[in-house]
């Protein structure tokens, strides 16, 4: 069995099999040594890189296996949903496959859409939903910017994308990090934080995303000098949210403000006396 994997989620235990995704490259190296002028360096080879997923039995035995899928393209992300699992490769356009694990020893591709862009995130949303975080080249400028895109995943072999949402913004620490969004399909909302100090707020209604809220966090609105700052770093890495019956608690580092889910008003914001770390999600 070949390959590296991405994640927690390239992972799965199923009826008692262990399914995995991993993308699959033979790179490798050799060393170049001049002993007379006491110079080594390497020169690296990059293989062809394609991507696998593996069925497993308790024994960790290989029992089913898929190979040579999207050739030159890696994993963004995966995700399992009962007998289907879900991947994103990306290059230049965003294959997501369907593949069915129904009969362990023989997974096979029911159906690979494909969009530009990628999704990094996936997370189940509703019956035959399927939302996805990731990023998109349009259509505000050449930079890529966060989009969120729910794809209707009721028959596998046709999946197809519902809605997608351009936001005005290009990076979030949940790109990289599913403890920085928050996701709850049964309150319809999703939340995550930019780096500059923001945190916004999506819902899903009617076959549409549509946005909620953009609050300004505590650091941002207390900014000195022009300077920008949230979580006393201007990268913004330790933005988290949840909520508490009709209140959102988001931590930022140095504050914790508190808003209304009714209005999003701020109810209170509490400055930290010294810079904290903290891991707050709902999964």
């Amino acid at each position: 069995m070949d390959g590296s994997l991405l994640n927690q989620f390239a992972l799965d235990e199923y009826e008692g099999w262990l399914r995995i995704a991993a993308t699959v490259s033979d790179n490798s190296y050799r060393v170049i040594e001049d002993k007379d002028f006491g110079i080594v360096d390497y020169q690296y080879n990059r293989a062809p890189v394609s991507n696998a997923v593996y069925v497993l039995s308790p024994d960790l035995e290989v029992i089913g296996s898929l190979t040579g899928l999207a050739e030159t393209e890696n994993i963004y992300s995966v995700r399992f949903i009962g007998d289907i699992g879900y991947m994103v490769t990306f290059r230049q356009t965003d294959p997501l496959f369907a593949i069915d694990f129904s009969d362990p020893t023989a997974p096979r591709v029911l159906s690979a859409l494909k969009i530009p862009g990628f999704s990094t995130y996936m997370h189940p949303w509703d019956d035959g939903l399927l939302f996805g975080l990731g990023q998109d080249n349009r259509p505000v400028s050449w930079s890529r910017v966060i989009k969120l895109s729910m794809f209707d995943v009721t028959d596998p072999t046709a999946v197809f994308e519902v809605d997608t949402l351009f936001t005005s913004i290009q990076y979030s620490e949940s790109l990289h990090n599913h403890k920085a969004i928050l996701v709850d399909p049964g309150r319809n909302l999703i939340g995550f934080g930019d780096s500059n100090g923001r945190y916004l707020l999506f819902a899903y209604q009617d076959g549409a995303f549509v946005q909620l809220a953009d609050l300004t966090l505590g650091e941002e609105r207390n900014a000195l000098s022009g300077t920008r700052y949230v979580s006393g770093s201007i990268y913004g890495e330790d933005l988290r949210g949840l909520y508490i019956d009709d209140s959102l608690y988001v931590f930022s580092g140095t504050y914790l403000d508190v808003f209304s889910l009714d209005g999003f008003d701020l109810e209170y914001s509490v400055k930290l006396a010294e810079r904290s770390t903290v891991e707050m999600y709902v999964d």
